[in-house]
């Protein structure tokens, strides 16, 4: 699996991006390649003179035989970074190039070989290279942050496993990679974070709060305990506090995150999210719109449309609503999300028969969903807002109406 890291420069680099990709040899190690990308994405882009899109952003590319020169004006960067992990027991070997997209120049090439006990030290090298040759600082005691791993590297490999499945929506898998991961590494704030967040998912998916919110409150402190500058840790708590219900706590972990690192996507998503939970709509799709400029072409961007829906709903904005469901279930039909709140959105519309449609599917995906799951969902995306009521209510209504059969 190739993965990538894009940037765009701002001021003196204004029409450029770095790109990075890492090629793992042997899907055992895939998960591996994808964390140490991300790491190395996090401490690029605390550079202020560098704009970095997300990973997410080339994976249309992994397999297009398209020259760089067509992908950078595609993507709008001007480099790309490209490379090669393979892992032999304890040893490391990463072989990476950084391409100027005008001309395909090869402006930069090395190959690592280190034990993985060094992999911090690996990466710091593999920045520190890259943002000379492009000419910017990186700041040193962020980036060090941004790539410190927990003693044990079996603890990050799970916890990257457990963040690419909250990317899904997988939440009972998210929360064995991240319980293994505490185990692993009892002192890593990130693993504590993670777990968080991982139990939080329960709850935002129609669970019970009190089913999950004590194990969930005991990581949270303790994540902070250890670890409360860390851009990542302030993210998946921030997020975690937002799924209990406590939004206004989470929000003001988010926005410290995206102060720090006002490139890192995941956090502007976040952002996205809760703005939209605390009916600050403004903020929230201007928060979505950052989000989308640092990963466009994401496969994961169906995550992000169903904030915007919600965002939309509470405008009263029916049809953008139900556009950027249909398009976050073009990206991905299984959601169960976007299956949901198209339902609401139908039901709204007076289209019954799409409505029906949407809760049928939802059934097929998960036999023990109950409408009860539905309504505590959407209740706590429209706490406080106006429109709770009838959002409820309408919710309810297509779930009882639909027929186990479509009518014929």
């Amino acid at each position: 699996a190739l993965t990538a890291l894009i940037r765009r420069p701002l001021q003196t680099l204004a029409r450029g991006a770095v790109a990075l990709g890492l090629k793992a040899d042997t899907l055992t190690i895939s998960g591996f390649a994808i964390g140490m990308v991300e790491d190395v994405i996090a401490a690029l882009s605390l550079s202020r003179t560098i704009k970095v899109l997300a990973s997410g952003s080339t994976a249309a590319f992994r397999n297009n035989t398209s020259d760089v020169s067509q992908i950078g004006r595609q993507l709008g960067v001007r480099y790309l970074m490209e490379g090669n992990v393979r892992r032999a027991g304890d040893n490391l070997r990463v072989t990476s190039q950084l391409i100027e997209t005008d001309n395909g120049a090869i402006l930069w090439t090395q190959k690592f070989d280190r034990p993985l006990s060094e992999l911090a030290n690996l990466q710091e090298d593999l920045v520190t290279e890259v943002a000379a040759h492009l000419g910017t600082q990186i700041l040193r005691i962020e980036m060090e942050r941004a790539l410190r791993k927990p003693g044990n590297l079996n603890a990050w490999e799970a916890m990257t496993r457990a963040a690419m499945a909250t990317g899904r929506g997988y939440w009972p898998l998210a929360i064995a990679e991240a319980e293994k991961a505490v185990e692993l590494a009892p002192d890593s704030g990130a693993a504590h974070a993670m777990l968080a967040f991982a139990l939080s998912g329960m709850v935002s998916s129609g669970q019970r709060f009190e089913d999950w919110f004590p194990r969930g409150q005991t990581h949270i402190a303790r994540a902070l305990e250890l670890d409360a500058a860390r851009p990542a840790v302030l993210v998946w708590v921030g997020w975690a506090l937002a799924w209990f219900g406590k939004p206004e706590e989470g929000i003001t972990l988010v926005e410290q995150a995206a102060r720090i690192n006002p490139n890192n996507a995941i956090a502007q998503i976040g952002l996205g999210a809760i703005y939209g939970m605390l009916n600050r709509l403004d903020e929230a799709h201007r928060a979505l719109r950052a989000q989308e400029a640092l990963s466009p072409q994401s496969p994961f961007q169906y995550n992000a449309l169903i904030w915007d829906a919600i965002v939309y709903i509470k405008e009263e904005k029916l049809q953008l609503a139900l556009a950027a469901l249909d398009e976050s279930l073009r990206l991905m039909p299984t959601f169960m999300a976007a299956l949901l709140i198209k339902s609401l959105v139908c039901e709204l519309l007076g289209q019954n028969d799409a409505a029906h449609d949407c809760d049928r599917r939802l059934r097929a995906l998960v036999p023990a969903w109950t409408n009860d799951q539905g309504l505590r969902f959407m209740a706590l995306f429209f706490r406080n807002h106006p429109m709770e009521p009838m959002v409820l209510a309408a919710l309810k209504k297509a779930w009882d109406d639909t027929p186990l059969e479509p009518r014929r």
